[in-house]
């Protein structure tokens, strides 16, 4: 049973809970000041929704020494003898990455998706560069398949 009085209300609840994630999914866009900073390299780019504000494509810069407090990383890794990710980790102070997503589709749902790699991304660049002093290539590609269990994949979206 719901809790609305009728369509209406629905419509209005559903309109505003849309209106909320896109409000929320505009905090992921880069800003210019995102943009990584190296000698001798201009880097530029950006999505353009193509319907609405909100869509599966998406872009990620990483500067490493903007987004990740190197100096405090390199400190702890010597403070554990680990002198090979303190190495590694003065290397990223002079490099840039820059992820690309591009969730098939173009629905509030695939923007989720990309919402949820965007998040995953750096908790995991955090991991890899405090255990490894770099991030390395995990997968280049992700399939729906990979997220939906067999038994689901039998019974939707025909």
């Amino acid at each position: 049973m719901s809790s609305f009085a009728d369509t209406g209300d629905l419509l209005g609840h559903l309109i505003g809970e849309l209106h909320n994630f896109e409000q929320i999914a505009q905090y992921l866009l880069p800003e210019p000041g995102d943009l990584p900073r190296l000698p001798g390299v201009d880097v530029f780019g950006g999505t353009l929704a193509l319907n609405g504000t909100i869509g599966g494509d998406h872009i990620i810069y990483v500067d490493f020494k903007q987004r990740f407090n190197l100096p405090a990383r390199i400190e702890d890794a010597v403070a554990r003898d680990r002198f090979d990710i303190a190495e590694q980790l003065r290397r990223c102070q002079h490099m840039a990455g820059i992820v690309l997503i591009d969730v098939s589709g173009h629905c509030v749902t695939d923007a989720l998706l990309a919402a949820m790699l965007h998040q995953a991304f750096l908790l995991g660049a955090i991991y890899e560069l405090d255990m490894f002093g770099g991030i390395t290539v995990v997968c280049s590609r992700i399939s729906t398949r990979d997220f939906i269990s067999p038994r689901a994949r039998t019974n939707s979206w025909r």
